[in-house]
């Protein structure tokens, strides 16, 4: 049986790419825009984002309660259809949330960031279902 090391001995890592992850468990998703070390800084009930260590430059997010999120779009007619939800769809409806002013200006700010990235709707199905 191959070990883990001897598989990454002939399988190199082929790089960072900026792609979403959501956690059934967590109700969460997260989103590294950038490959840097950072920490957490909790904005809103829904939103902690992550910046690099010593820049403080936005390196990426988490947003907690996305059923949530999901079901507001839903009252504004926003239906989740097709393969990809875009994520910034996903911030704009968390911000719409918040009553927290300071918060707004970084859901601004990771929508500019996560440009067109999206999220495959097979990963949302089970809080859509």
């Amino acid at each position: 049986m191959e070990t883990l090391i001897d598989y990454l001995k002939t399988n190199k890592p082929k790089g960072f790419t900026p792609r979403p992850f959501y956690s059934v468990e967590g109700d969460s998703l997260t989103f590294h825009i950038k490959d840097s070390e950072s920490y957490g800084e909790r904005m809103d009930d829904f939103l902690t984002v992550y910046k690099a260590i010593g820049t403080d430059e936005l390196v990426g997010c988490q947003v907690k309660g996305l059923l949530q999120t999901l079901e507001l779009l839903g009252n504004f007619g926003l239906i989740l259809e097709g393969k990809e939800v875009k994520l910034g769809m996903i911030f704009m409806a968390c911000m719409a949330s918040t009553p927290e002013s300071t918060s707004k200006e970084r859901y601004l700010e990771l929508g500019r960031a996560a440009g067109t990235a999206t999220i495959n709707a097979k990963e949302l199905e089970p809080i859509m279902a």
